[in-house]
């Protein structure tokens, strides 16, 4: 039983409510582990692809941009069934044995630098495989969180494990950073297997929730059961797709280490800029986190997103490295907005039965538009230069926002979360355990 650590005190609005259950400690303590070596890995990668290639023909965009393929290919092509698997099987034993991989691969990654063999393509064979892990892993963890706080402390954990999120992820690069510009590449790759190791110890405490639709058998009308519910929830195909576009267009973080050169601010100063957005992050967490939760989530979405894309236009067109880290603030800001909202919209709206699945087509929306975002950053700079890859990705997250918001009424309705009900799953197997679910709540009642 997950009874909180503490007794909560009688408030309207407690900013630490989620913090007060043991299991979701443990739940945050590993994640913010499992973030901080992820994305140290990710910075290691980066900045020894775009050594390699730094004098090639093609230049580093170019093969930057490959690298960012190489984490969205597993997602496009496997994040489907990872959701069945997160449904079917134990989230607790999937995240272990994803564990397990992602703990050997940066060590491999070691290992083979300091015997002085890297190349690129062996670097994507890692980060290809790193991804297969993370495509896995995703939805079990996404689908775990929602078990192990009340659901009116839901909002407040999301919020919690945002902030989490983006103090590991400011941490991570900036550590990664002075460790490859001070000791070595192959120091910063051992750090981050050691604290997947970690993430992995810390996750044997978890619960371990009977699997929500464990008889239910592998077919194509399964598999799909989470991208049929996404499009027939008007309300949540909006918010995913808004995600979906904006950071497909906006998504210059792989083009930092060029962004760093053209600044001239070497090693330290890429893993500054590339900090800056989780600093800007973490900033709105704690304020989304000690605020009332908003009435109507709906036009902050919209207006966040804009305020992205406008500080990705700012921070391409500027020379100063102290504006680039003001706009990188920024981008983390906004997209801090997005991410509370839209997270808390897909595990409250989707009835537990399909949370892997419809969690699944979640990391494919927002998971795999970061890596082909950038992909697509690193194809325009390479044909028109990084400067109108940054204007050319903010101008169309702006416009992304205008259609959305012109299209999908529902999405400039939407009121406060917490009001939200979960909509009736796809013939669930056992519909005592669906007995209660209803149609989220009209829109128009959700406004203010």
């Amino acid at each position: 039983m997950n009874e909180p650590a503490t007794s909560a005190p009688s408030s309207r609005h407690d900013p630490f409510a989620a913090l007060r259950y043991r299991n979701f400690w443990i739940y945050v303590s590993s994640y913010a582990i499992a973030v901080v070596s992820s994305i140290m890995l990710s910075t290691c990668a980066k900045f020894e692809v775009n050594e390699l290639t730094r004098h090639s023909a093609s230049g580093p965009s170019f093969y930057l941009g490959l690298l960012a393929a190489c984490g969205a290919v597993p997602v496009l092509a496997l994040s489907i069934f990872a959701g069945h698997v997160a449904d079917r099987f134990s989230r607790k034993g999937v995240l272990i044995l994803t564990q397990i991989v992602l703990s050997i691969m940066p060590v491999l990654f070691a290992l083979l630098a300091l015997r002085g063999i890297t190349s690129v393509w062996m670097i994507y064979a890692i980060i290809l495989t790193n991804g297969i892990a993370l495509t896995f892993a995703r939805p079990s963890r996404g689908a775990l969180i929602v078990t192990l706080v009340p659901r009116k402390h839901f909002g407040n954990a999301v919020t919690w494990n945002s902030s989490i999120f983006e103090i590991s992820g400011a941490m991570a690069p900036a550590i990664a950073g002075y460790l490859i510009a001070g000791t070595q590449l192959s120091n910063a790759l051992f750090v981050s297997g050691a604290c997947m190791f970690a993430c992995l110890i810390i996750s044997l405490w978890l619960p371990n929730p009977k699997a929500a639709s464990g008889k239910e058998p592998l077919t194509i009308r399964s598999l799909l059961a989470g991208v049929r519910f996404v499009l027939r929830t008007r309300l949540l195909f909006a918010a995913m797709s808004l995600d979906l576009f904006a950071v497909l267009f906006g998504g210059v973080t792989y083009l930092m280490p060029v962004f760093a050169d053209r600044l001239g601010v070497g090693a330290k100063g890429l893993g500054w800029m590339l900090a800056a957005t989780s600093f800007g992050a973490i900033s709105m967490a704690f304020f989304q986190t000690l605020r009332p939760p908003y009435r109507r989530a709906g036009r902050a979405l919209l207006i966040a997103v804009v305020g992205f894309g406008v500080a990705t236009i700012v921070f391409g067109l500027s020379t100063s490295y102290w504006l680039c880290l003001a706009m990188l603030f920024v981008v983390g800001m906004c997209d801090n907005v997005s991410v509370v909202v839209r997270h808390s919209l897909v595990n409250l709206i989707t009835p537990d039965s399909m949370r892997g699945r419809v969690g699944a087509v979640n990391q494919v929306f927002i998971g795999a538009s970061n890596e082909i975002g950038g992909l697509e950053s690193g194809m325009t700079a390479a044909a028109f230069g990084p400067v109108a890859s940054a204007v050319i990705g903010g101008a169309l997250t702006i416009a992304t926002v205008i259609t959305i918001a012109l299209k999908f009424r529902e999405i400039r309705l939407l009121g406060a979360l917490h009001e939200i009900k979960p909509a009736p799953g796809e013939e669930p197997l056992d519909p005592q355990a669906d007995r209660g679910f209803e149609v989220a709540t009209k829109l128009e009642e959700l406004a203010p």
